[in-house]
């Protein structure tokens, strides 16, 4: 079980006008609203508040509104840590003056919600990628941990910037939207609990993208030293140059080598992002090789790989060796 607890702030002595010889601390009005983060049926409720002058201890006294008993508990601290069950509790504090040993009258009533500020997200998970080839829209499901006592959720979405969110109410855990492809989306959930309280302090925010169609297949427009041409060197220099649509942003290039006896490839380079659409393969040694060129965009399907293969030919000499090696 996680259990977190949540801090609430009472006001200062100088903000109390008890007439009664031990005075009387109280909440702020800031923390009447306030939440404490709970998992399941459970939370750690921390309390904490200014001290009173010649206090020698603390008396915090909890009601379930919802009925049930009571629960009182002591600190000679300024602060008091302890689990209780969700719902709504009515919260009174007193003190005791050092010089009577006494008890001063207790606070005023004020209702606290012990209940999650935050609910879980749970799809899209973080970094979905969703992918809608031939689509420009695509449906996505949300979905979220349940909240208990919360009446209405707001799922908030965006794309760009978060003060353009759009909002989408919710009476269940989940809410099935379509969305525009190629696009990578922000969203948070909210919720508003049976009181009308609503609670917004740091939900979390997933990302996901809804990936749009595939890209083309790029075109290799030029290849220097293909089979036929290959110079008889030791080593030589590929260039391959290539075109690809207007809507991809970089290339993945992969460069795999074989020996010419050989069926298994190996690969010897990769290239993740190349932007520009030309690269060149220095010093290859003879055998037989493979690039593959493979267009991509932040928001869309990558396309499959143009392929190219070609063959640096053995000097005489190094054949000679070979043979000779052979034997």
């Amino acid at each position: 079980m996680v259990l977190v607890s949540f801090l609430f702030l009472l006001i200062s002595k100088s903000a109390l006008a008890d007439p009664a010889p031990t005075p009387t601390p109280s909440l702020s009005t800031a923390a009447q609203q306030a939440s404490v983060a709970a998992a399941n049926a459970e939370a750690t409720l921390d309390i904490e508040w200014e001290q009173i002058e010649d206090a020698t201890s603390y008396e915090v006294k909890l009601t379930p509104a919802s009925g049930g008993e009571v629960l009182k508990y002591l600190s000679s601290d300024t602060r008091l840590t302890q689990k209780l069950p969700q719902g709504t509790y009515k919260f009174q504090i007193r003190s005791r003056e050092r010089s009577t040993g006494y008890f001063g009258p207790w606070s005023a009533e004020t209702e606290v919600e012990v209940t999650p500020k935050a609910v879980q997200l749970i799809s899209p998970a973080e970094g979905a990628e969703i992918s809608e080839p031939k689509e420009k829209r695509a449906q996505v499901e949300f979905q979220w941990t349940p909240v208990l006592g919360a009446k209405e959720y707001t799922l908030r979405i965006w794309f760009d910037e978060e003060k353009n969110a759009r909002e989408f109410k919710s009476k269940s855990a989940k809410k099935l939207l379509t969305l525009p492809a190629a696009k990578t989306y922000a969203w948070q959930v909210t919720f508003l609990t049976d009181r009308s309280v609503g609670y917004l302090a740091a939900p979390q925010i997933g990302n996901f993208k809804v990936l749009g169609k595939q890209l083309m297949k790029p075109l290799i427009t030029e290849k220097l030293f293909p089979v036929e041409t290959a110079p008889k060197a030791q080593v030589v220099n590929q260039l391959i140059k290539w075109r690809g649509s207007q809507a991809s942003k970089s290339y993945k290039v992969k460069l795999a080598r074989r020996a010419l006896d050989e069926t298994d490839w190996t690969q010897v380079k990769e290239v993740a992002k190349q932007e520009i659409t030309e690269l060149q393969f220095e010093k290859l040694k003879p055998g037989a090789y493979k690039i593959e060129v493979t267009s991509q965009s932040p928001n869309r399907v990558s396309s499959d790989p143009a392929v190219y293969e070609f063959v640096v030919k053995p000097t005489e000499a190094e054949l000679n060796q070979a043979m000779k090696t052979a034997l």
